[in-house]
């Protein structure tokens, strides 16, 4: 059993996780503090790994006209950043989706560091690998 699947179990006892569509597939984001689900109807709910609840949804039914559609959506990527999230859907098109920006004191903290450090200085920073690698938005 991966990491990603204990947190998965552990998540679903905690917050008792439950849908009423079909689930086509789970992805996490780079930080694991997203689970974004992708059902049937292409609908992508994002749920915070944190407190169990549902962030926001993303719904291509809810577009303008040109980009509506309720084709279901059957895989999922974040970008390493996890600003974005691509889904492919069944009808054959794949949407990018840019994600709303989370403020908390940790991603604000990370902003701050990298408009003030070059990516190719955080190496030598004195600071624990984890948080490099967060700096970097390296998968953990």
């Amino acid at each position: 059993m991966t990491s990603f699947d204990r947190r998965d179990i552990e998540i679903q006892v905690r917050h008792n996780l439950k849908f009423k569509k079909m689930l086509n597939v789970v992805r996490y984001s780079p930080d694991g503090t997203i689970l974004a689900v992708g059902a049937n109807d292409g609908i992508i709910s994002c749920v915070n790994t944190e407190n169990g609840q549902i962030s926001f949804v993303l719904d291509p039914s809810q577009q303008p006209p040109e980009f509506h559609s309720e084709a279901g959506v059957f895989h999922m990527a974040f970008t390493q950043s996890g600003e974005e999230l691509a889904g492919s859907y069944s009808d054959g098109y794949i949407r990018i989706w840019q994600l709303p920006m989370i403020f908390n004191l940790k991603f604000l903290c990370r902003q701050v560091i990298n408009t003030r450090v070059s990516p190719s200085k955080v190496d030598r920073l004195p600071l624990p690998t984890r948080l490099k690698n967060f700096l970097l938005h390296k998968h953990f």
